[in-house]
């Protein structure tokens, strides 16, 4: 009996070993940091920095085979901040319609064992880098041509309520 306990500790030793290792390697280092500096990640024991650079192949395999973590954040880390990230092109065709489907708030199909909500609600998640805001929240530029009556309407009736001339047009519709 004690020999089995003793095979376990053994294995159990060797296997922490290894993990230590793939922790303390640059690479993960470098992803995490990355990602924990823009806001998706919390690792207390790593350094964030937000401002580098690092390639998609890297964090990818690292999110596969280490960190699930950083797969289920990459695809909202990408959208919000696209060149934080080096070789983006080279991703698989079912990780850039997993991308647009997010963009666009569509459902998307599971990837790798991931529900797509879990993928959906990294992307919605307020973070604490002001840099992004959340999707639900980002404004899309319209453009219409109006007649000058109209827009000197709009700027006379916006002064008078004290609001800018977007958030006049957002109250009439909202």
């Amino acid at each position: 009996m004690s020999l089995k306990y003793k095979d376990i500790k053994n294995r159990l030793k060797v296997i922490n070993d290894q993990n230590k290792e793939i922790h303390n390697s640059a690479s993960y280092l470098r992803v995490i940091g990355v990602l924990s500096g823009l806001g998706f990640l919390i690792a207390p024991n790593i350094k964030p920095c937000a401002n580098s650079k690092i390639d998609f192949e890297e964090a990818f395999k690292i999110g596969i085979s280490i960190e699930p973590r950083v797969l289920e954040v990459l695809p909202a880390a990408i959208l919000s901040f696209p060149k934080s990230f080096l070789h983006y092109e080279k991703a698989s065709v079912e990780f850039k319609q997993l991308v647009e489907a997010i963009r666009k708030g569509k459902v998307g199909a599971d990837y790798n064992g991931i529900k797509f909500d879990k993928f959906y609600q990294a992307a919605i998640r307020p973070i604490k880098n002001r840099k992004r805001k959340i999707m639900t929240e980002r404004r899309i530029s319209k453009t219409f041509r109006l007649r000058p009556a109209v827009v000197n309407e709009i700027t006379r009736r916006s002064k008078e309520l004290g609001l800018d001339q977007t958030a006049y047009i957002e109250s009439l519709i909202v």
